[in-house]
């Protein structure tokens, strides 16, 4: 495991294994709620718009289902934000309770259901940072170094190398483009419901946050 530490509230770059030791079962969960455990049967089948209006219509008979299709995204999506795999699962867990609390607030935008669980992750990890006063942790991967180095114009090996470190001069929410767009793969209306602006907004901070990068990273190699 290979670690660059920075200051307070800057971030830990981790290259890790995206293994997941073990599920968490619903009951642990959602027990108090007496939400059933486990589906009668997980209906892969049906849309996601299908599903959330049936979890909607009855969330403790039918919560399970969605939790079966949606919690290993979600606890990989935390883990890589996260230094430990316990603390993926606390957070995940309270994930899901904010999302049985407050699926009826859900509106289907046409946009994967993952944008909305991504989105209230990504709150409940930048929560708990925010009470450590502690520097959070980025997962770093070759398929995301050739995907910034593509889009920058950089050298991806030597983008690689100072990957890291050019990194720590960037803000927050430059990390937080960075993270959904070239680690997760989302599209650009995805990161936009993720962050909570709109799509060209995330498509104009990309490009400023791209050119920014690239000017750090020149420094950095100039050294």
């Amino acid at each position: 495991m290979n670690r660059v530490s920075g200051s307070i509230g800057h971030p830990i770059f981790i290259i890790k294994s995206q293994n997941i030791l073990r599920k968490v079962y619903l009951s642990e969960i959602l027990g108090v709620f007496n939400v059933k455990a486990f589906p009668v049967s997980v209906k892969q089948a049906i849309s996601e718009e299908e599903l959330i209006r049936l979890v909607q219509k009855d969330p403790k008979k039918e919560f399970a289902q969605l939790y079966e299709r949606f919690y290993e995204p979600v606890l990989q999506f935390i883990y890589r934000r996260m230094d430990g795999v316990e603390e993926a699962y606390d957070i995940a867990a309270q994930v899901f309770v904010k999302v049985y609390l407050n699926i009826n607030k859900y509106t289907y935008k046409g946009l994967p259901f993952a944008a909305w669980l991504y989105r209230i992750a990504l709150n409940e990890v930048t929560q708990h940072y925010r009470k450590l006063s502690r520097s959070r942790t980025v997962t770093l991967s070759n398929k995301a170094m050739k995907s910034i180095a593509e889009e920058s114009g950089s050298a991806e090996a030597e983008l690689s190398a100072c990957m890291a470190e050019a990194m720590q001069h960037l803000e927050e929410q430059d990390v937080q483009l960075i993270e959904l767009r070239f680690f997760e793969g989302l599209p650009f209306a995805e990161v936009a419901e993720v962050l909570g602006i709109t799509e060209n907004n995330a498509k104009v901070r990309t490009y400023r946050m791209l050119e920014r990068l690239k000017e750090v990273y020149i420094k950095v190699r100039k050294r």
